[in-house]
């Protein structure tokens, strides 16, 4: 058993695209419904990782914010936008 990640949109408690083996695939997919859905799609997902636990169990945790990820894509814009 290994650390996988997942997108979950809050709103409706749904698992977006599947599982992810790496933080940057699921970053990816955030990226996604960001581009696709808008700002407040991905304001209301969270990127969740699953870590092993005792048995066949995993402990989940909350490793990515919706809106702390759109607020680190519209940072990385505009510094984008400033340095070209």
């Amino acid at each position: 058993m290994e650390t996988y990640f997942e997108v979950w949109d809050d709103a409706t408690g749904n698992r977006v695209g599947g599982s992810y083996a790496t933080l940057a695939e699921a970053r990816e997919m955030l990226a996604a419904v960001l581009r696709v859905n808008g700002v407040d799609a991905a304001q209301e997902s969270a990127i969740i990782a699953f870590h092993p636990g005792a048995g066949r169990t995993y402990e989940l945790t909350t490793v990515l914010e919706g809106a702390d990820f759109v607020a680190e894509e519209r940072a990385l814009s505009r510094r984008t936008a400033t340095s070209a």
